[in-house]
């Protein structure tokens, strides 16, 4: 028998009427879910069925139709699911003792089958810290308040999806309570004492405002809560008048350790209206020390990628993010965040900077900065990186056209106008020759029509129209994409060695590549005993695995004695948490390239994300022929 959620269902009801292999992007824009959130999923389904249901390769995702009967299961779990669904929201939401036959009576089902999904509500209730307690032939969920709550909290996330999370679409959790009547108390109130909720963090905050009214509507306090508000803090008086208001409008008796609690869970949501110049001025009392802890992180963080950044503009909001984020972790506050791995996959050196300074901030504050919040702390610091590194490389233009009525002196004043920083003419030709197109321009524009000479070659009109822009811009882009992937596989084919290649071998989890691959970088004197243990200890924080095809294990501390990379291919997959990749490629990173680390890093992905040449890798035999197919 198998415990699945709706989600869980849906995708092996998706990938049982999918005959080929299905990419994980397709599975997740028929979900509607983040990949992370897909990997986790398909995990999870695996470790219920103890066997491998879902298989992952390097192309996709396919049902295992050999050790397992998709038909079989869902004749099984499809009535299964709903029962255990209904069986466990009953449980939680109405927290009652129940008799046996009268709970299998109200689910209609026989005992012996209530029996058996019970055994499957207790495997899920594990997860949270409580239990089934069976006494005197009646059951009940046994466990803290706090714990209760939290199950409540993600049972909604389970059920519906978080893009299209509402709190009109969970309101069968909250059956009594006006949910937007609550809503727009809590948003006005916390607009009244000049603050603000992020939207990205106001559902989340709502909702667990929900289950706490919902629960102590039912007279469910809080068994223990330990944390404390000074009085005088704005998430005090927030919470405050927000029970006053909820006290006559949900007829609950508050008391003072229920105000403590919504401050709490308001705490490291809100942000003040208007940024003041000077930290100290915002009643949350940010002290002078804590903004010099947060410029110590920056400046450690830059100077250790070499990265030449003034953050002036960026400090103040992001000091107060910082605050926010510590007050959340301290108090376990979920938060959940759509462009974590969005910035994962498309900038992968802004969210490894990210992952560094979050390290920063757990060691000096003591906490757990999880993968969502490192999501947003790549959203602070990347506009600043991007404009930092912005590529200085220029396209190299021919402009072939008469001089008729001034034809090229316009063309020239309208290109230096719209490109300057972009392009470099490097030569106008106003008669056509074959030596005058040799030239070592990336780009020809021509008012003639050109045969193919062997170089990109855009024809526009003599009037410069829309349209020829149009056209110039799609050119130049290209060939700036072309000089990066040139210089980039230039840059990273000096990082290979044929003695740090390695083929076929078979490893159990990604702990025992990594490990292997470390010692083999150490053996070779690239880097001193520990580079494995920081590897492991950078992979622990958020994992290194790109695309369900590749992963780029490296240290915390790029201070190996030369940059070079040590590789792994496996044509038969390599596990890596709960994927199936082909490519495992190493970096040990020396500090004299810190700098180009970016390029390095960025460059290697964009490469491996042509899933045709990962193919063409892994078949490679030796290393010199892997190196030949990065050219």
């Amino acid at each position: 028998m198998y415990s699945l959620t709706p989600r869980q269902k849906n995708i092996l009801l998706i990938l049982s009427n999918q005959a080929e292999v299905l990419t994980g992007k397709s599975l997740c824009d028929q979900l509607n879910i983040s990949l992370r959130t897909l990997q986790t999923e398909i995990r999870e389904i695996n470790e219920t069925a103890d066997k491998k249901i879902v298989l992952s390769t390097n192309r996709g995702y396919q049902l295992d139709r050999d050790s397992f009967s998709v038909l079989d299961i869902f004749q099984d779990f499809r009535q299964e699911g709903n029962d255990q669904e209904a069986l466990l929201k009953k449980l939680i939401l109405e927290d009652s003792s129940y008799r046996i036959d009268e709970l299998a009576d109200s689910l209609y089902m026989s005992v012996s089958t209530l029996n058996r999904r019970l055994n499957l509500v207790q495997k899920r209730l594990k997860r949270s810290n409580l239990s089934l307690e069976k006494k005197n032939g009646q059951i009940s969920i046994a466990g803290s308040e706090m714990d209760k709550r939290t199950l409540i909290r993600d049972l909604i996330y389970e059920e519906i999806n978080p893009i299209f999370l509402n709190i009109e679409s969970c309101s069968s959790y909250f059956e009594g309570l006006n949910i937007v009547s609550i809503r727009d108390i809590i948003l006005k109130t916390i607009e009244r004492y000049n603050c603000y909720v992020e939207e990205c963090y106001a559902t989340n905050l709502i909702i667990n405002i929900l289950i706490t009214l919902s629960r102590m509507q039912k007279a469910y306090s809080l068994d223990a809560f330990s944390a404390k508000l000074p009085e005088s803090s704005t998430e005090y008086h927030i919470a405050k008048d927000i029970c006053s208001q909820f006290a006559s409008h949900c007829s609950i008796d508050f008391q003072e350790a229920d105000i403590q609690y919504i401050g709490v869970l308001i705490m490291g949501q809100i942000k003040p209206d208007q940024l003041v110049k000077h930290i100290g001025q915002f009643d949350r009392a940010i002290s002078e020390d804590f903004e010099k802890e947060i410029n110590i992180i920056l400046q450690k963080t830059f100077r250790y990628y070499m990265l030449n950044i003034n953050y002036d503009h960026f400090l103040y909001n992001f000091i107060l993010h910082v605050d926010a984020l510590i007050r959340r972790a301290k108090n376990h506050q979920y938060v959940s965040s759509y462009i974590t791995e969005n910035v994962k996959s498309n900038c992968p050196f802004i969210y490894d900077v990210a992952v560094y300074i979050a390290k920063e901030i757990e060691d000096r504050f003591q906490i757990r900065v999880i993968d969502e919040e490192i999501g947003f702390i790549s959203i602070h610091i990347g506009f600043a990186i991007e404009n930092s590194t912005a590529s200085t490389d220029k396209v190299r233009v021919l402009l072939l056209c008469n001089q008729y009525h001034r034809i090229a002196a316009n063309l020239i004043e309208k290109l230096k106008e719209n490109y300057s920083e972009t392009i470099e003419i490097t030569n106008v030709v106003t008669s056509l020759s074959q030596r005058s197109l040799e030239s070592d321009a990336d780009l020809i524009l021509s008012t003639v029509p050109l045969p193919g000479i062997g170089k990109k070659v855009v024809t526009i009109s003599p009037f410069y129209t829309m349209q020829d822009r149009y056209k110039i811009d799609e050119a130049i882009q290209e060939c700036l994409r072309a000089i990066s992937s040139k210089k980039g596989q230039s840059l990273l084919l000096s990082y290979f060695h044929k003695d740090l290649f390695f083929r076929n071998l078979e490893f159990s989890n990604k702990e025992e590549v990594i490990r292997f691959l470390g010692k083999k970088v150490e053996k070779f004197g690239l880097a001193q005993p520990g580079f494995t243990e920081s590897v492991l200890k950078r992979e622990a924080m958020s994992s290194t695995c790109f695309f369900d095809t590749f992963a780029i294990p490296h240290a915390i501390e790029l201070e190996a004695k030369r940059t070079m990379f040590c590789v792994l291919v496996n044509e038969n997959g390599i596990h890596w948490d709960n994927h199936v990749i082909q490519c495992v490629f190493m970096i040990a990173i020396n500090k004299a390239d810190r700098k180009s680390f970016m390029k390095i890093y960025n460059g290697i992905i964009q490469i491996l994300c042509d899933k045709d040449k990962v193919n063409q890798l892994v078949k490679c035999k030796n290393p010199i022929e892997f190196i030949e197919w990065f050219q």
